[in-house]
């Protein structure tokens, strides 16, 4: 029976460690598409900036499925370098080759939907904010939602002027005397109530809102613009999915080279016998 030489039985080992770390990328990748999808937060987020969620769905369901994928392509990387099957590797390492371009477009893509998403967000979180809020509920739960979560009031650090002559502002402010949203005002329960505002005191929010020498003004009403804290948030979930996916491709890459290595050895130490 034909055995691998010392070096050769170095690369199998190396290569078994290899797609073992790639077993559990996968099952990281699988992981973080999962936390996506069932992130609570995630439709707030997205409903205020109009991203189409269907689409930031769809692709978390494609990332969960790459990371099925890398999660089986790693247990069969590692049955075939331990059975030494140069079969088993030539397929595998087919497989990956296949992988690693997938992913290398998966990562373009998700440069170009974040720069997308970036660029037109304070567009389009004023032309909810200015049309949507106080029409429908599900913009309104979502603006009101962000408002207390973050901390923050409008898009940008001018709160007051962002919420003028907005609908809602033509609608009801009038009426109450109200320059701001609820949601805009330090909140009187903790935990707070997402679903019903309730200002921890309303005229000290609003005469707050409309006048900025007012002192300690930021303790009644917030007084930061919410696009600042949305972009963050979408920079910080989409730079997770592409730097867990590079960190993915690199190990992959390691993996392929390795297999041909391993493949040509096995190959040669059967031709030798």
């Amino acid at each position: 029976m034909a055995t691998l030489s010392c070096g050769s039985q170095v690369v199998k080992y190396i290569l078994f460690i290899f797609n073992f770390i790639f077993w559990v990328t996968g099952v990281v990748l699988l992981g973080v598409g999962i936390w996506v999808l069932t992130d609570p937060n995630a439709t707030h987020y997205l409903q205020i900036a109009s991203v189409d969620f269907e689409l930031v769905r769809a692709a978390a369901i494609c990332l969960v499925s790459v990371g099925a994928l890398v999660f089986i392509l790693g247990g069969l990387g590692c049955c075939g370098a331990l059975k030494e099957s140069s079969a088993c590797l030539t397929g595998f390492t087919a497989l990956l080759i296949f992988l690693l371009i997938l992913q290398v477009v998966a990562v373009i893509l998700a440069g170009v939907l974040h720069g997308q998403i970036l660029h037109e967000l304070e567009t389009e979180m004023r032309e909810t904010m200015n049309k949507e809020y106080g029409r429908s509920d599900a913009v309104t739960e979502s603006w009101d939602f962000i408002q207390i979560k973050m901390q923050c009031c409008g898009v940008s650090n001018k709160s007051v002027d962002d919420w003028r002559n907005t609908f809602w502002w033509n609608q009801t402010s009038r009426a109450n005397t109200s320059v701001v949203p609820q949601s805009c005002c330090a909140q009187l329960e903790q935990p707070v109530n997402m679903t019903n505002p309730q200002a921890l005191n309303d005229t000290a929010c609003y005469l707050a809102a409309s006048n900025p020498a007012v002192k300690d003004r930021a303790n009644y009403v917030y007084v930061t613009g919410c696009e600042d804290s949305l972009s963050e948030w979408i920079l910080h979930r989409i730079g997770l999915l592409i730097g867990f996916t590079v960190g993915v491709i690199l190990v992959q890459i390691v993996v392929v080279v390795m297999a041909c290595m391993l493949k040509k050895n096995i190959k040669s130490a059967y031709e030798y016998v």
